[in-house]
């Protein structure tokens, strides 16, 4: 059988309705959708494993042991009142004298700063008691701002004077009783609380 030459067709123009060119196109708009689709996931994922990529290797492998050395743990903070032990009162001292006015009330303590930061005020509660008796004979709170501060390991002497018309200048405790003070706030440099417990 004798093979047909090759004919070859040139399409010189192509003669369409509006209407079925219209339709034409827009089905052709509707077939390309999920090929565009396809094209913007493939595009993304290669832009997105490039950069993962670069990333790694500027960092050369070490981003998380960097973050993880740039954090160190934060030592534990001391206990409220652990710190206001280590204001220790020495000695303390409860007594009237005569005065003008009548009874002028005295407090005298001796104290030492074992913390490691300066106070410049500290609060107290001073209780006045007796052996033998469970209710003492006077419970007040009482603070006292320290001229210059007391800085770490020093010690100071102080004699304070409650105002007479209060709790303190009121006592009729006899002359065994005696004064416990315990230390309940301490205020730093900055005038901030260091530690308390009231």
């Amino acid at each position: 059988m004798d093979a047909k030459p090759e004919q070859r067709i040139v399409v010189a123009d192509v003669q369409m309705k509006f209407g079925s060119m219209v339709l034409f196109m827009v089905k052709w708009a509707i077939a390309s959708i999920p090929a565009m689709l396809i094209l913007v996931f493939l595009v993304s994922l290669a832009v997105g494993v490039a950069s993962a990529g670069v990333a790694w290797l500027v960092s050369g492998g070490s981003t998380q042991v960097a973050t993880e050395a740039a954090v160190p743990e934060a030592a534990p903070a001391a206990a409220p009142d652990l710190i206001l032990a280590r204001f220790e009162v020495t000695s303390a001292r409860f007594r009237l004298r005569d005065g003008s006015l009548g009874p002028e009330p005295r407090v005298d303590l001796s104290v030492t700063n074992g913390t490691d930061r300066a106070v410049s005020r500290a609060y107290f509660v001073g209780r006045l008691v007796s052996a033998g008796r469970s209710v003492p004979w006077l419970e007040e709170e009482f603070s006292y701002q320290i001229p210059g501060g007391l800085e770490p390991g020093e010690t100071a002497q102080w004699s304070l004077s409650p105002n007479q018309f209060s709790a303190w200048g009121r006592v009729e405790a006899p002359t065994d009783a005696v004064l416990e003070v315990t230390v309940t706030q301490l205020d730093g440099a900055d005038g901030e609380a260091i530690a308390t417990s009231r």
